[in-house]
């Protein structure tokens, strides 16, 4: 009997009986490639699911996932030991998808947090036999805006962490995600989005996350493209220059949009976004 496709599952079961919750939308005509996306800090999946019918339009089937304890996912709420949590289950699912592709190319993109996480998960499976065709990485957690990680914060951090890593004192922010009024609202109003307060440690990993992911520029060799908008104020805009100035890829491209926000796929100029995407997908897809 053949095998359920991911993109007929609602959940994808990990080895420790953990449910990851997915979200999928097949591409509309002959499919050029598959799409595995990943994630920001506090959300899930299914608010880029609109996003993923546009590649779909465009030919490309999308697959989403809801990290471990976020959204409808199994899992302690909004906590991890280290991303490397995160990384291990998002790996589990790309070499699955990879390994049902039928030779046809599958792209891993992760958005701001999700954006380490497509990454490591790249480095992890690029010189396997078969292998992802490329890397696109949103907003991506290379290194935070001062405005959300000041340094009177963070000289404090470790010993923080150290002491009181359970402690649920922070709290995310919608400044800065995006200019859309009705996308702020429904952030704030959508109940899968982690509203509440979250641990010292959960900030504290993804910060840490975010210098070690920097340094992973010396290691990805595949394709790689970076969307950011200048006007980001939860990630800075320097460091996806940084990375692509350093990266040893021999393909490697980054689209910097003026004053766009952090959630640059939602933002009223993204289509321009979308298009972007497309363009560098279909070309690599077509080798």
């Amino acid at each position: 009997m053949k095998p359920i496709s991911l993109f007929d599952r609602r959940n994808f079961n990990l080895p420790d009986g953990t449910a990851l919750k997915l979200y999928s939308a097949p591409a509309q005509g002959t499919c050029r490639g598959y799409i595995l996306f990943a994630h920001g800090m506090l959300e899930y999946g299914g608010r880029y699911l609109d996003w993923g019918q546009k590649a779909a339009e465009g030919g490309y089937s999308f697959l989403a996932v809801d990290h471990r304890g976020h959204g409808a996912s199994d899992g302690r709420r909004i906590w991890m030991n280290s991303v490397d949590d995160y990384v291990d289950d998002f790996q589990l699912l790309a070499q699955a998808l990879i390994d049902s592709s039928d030779g046809l190319p599958v792209f891993i993109v992760g958005m701001s947090m999700g954006g380490g996480i497509a990454l490591r998960t790249a480095v992890r499976l690029q010189d396997r036999p078969k292998t992802a065709a490329g890397v696109i990485l949103v907003s991506p957690a290379l290194r935070p805006h001062r405005k959300i990680a000041p340094k009177c914060l963070l000289a404090f951090a470790p010993l923080l962490d150290r002491l009181f890593p359970k402690w649920r004192i922070l709290h995310g922010t919608t400044a800065g995600l995006c200019h859309d009024k009705e996308v702020i609202e429904s952030f704030k109003s959508d109940p899968l989005v982690h509203s509440g307060c979250f641990s010292i440690h959960y900030g504290y990993a993804n910060y840490l996350a975010a210098a070690q992911n920097l340094r992973l520029c010396e290691k990805l060799t595949l394709p790689i493209l970076i969307v950011q908008g200048t006007g980001d104020t939860i990630t800075d805009p320097s460091g996806p220059k940084e990375f692509i100035e350093r990266s040893i890829s021999a393909d490697k491209t980054l689209k910097l949009y003026p004053d766009l926000y952090h959630d640059i796929l939602h933002e009223p100029s993204g289509g321009q976004v979308t298009a972007d995407i497309l363009d560098w997908l279909n070309r690599r897809a077509a080798r």
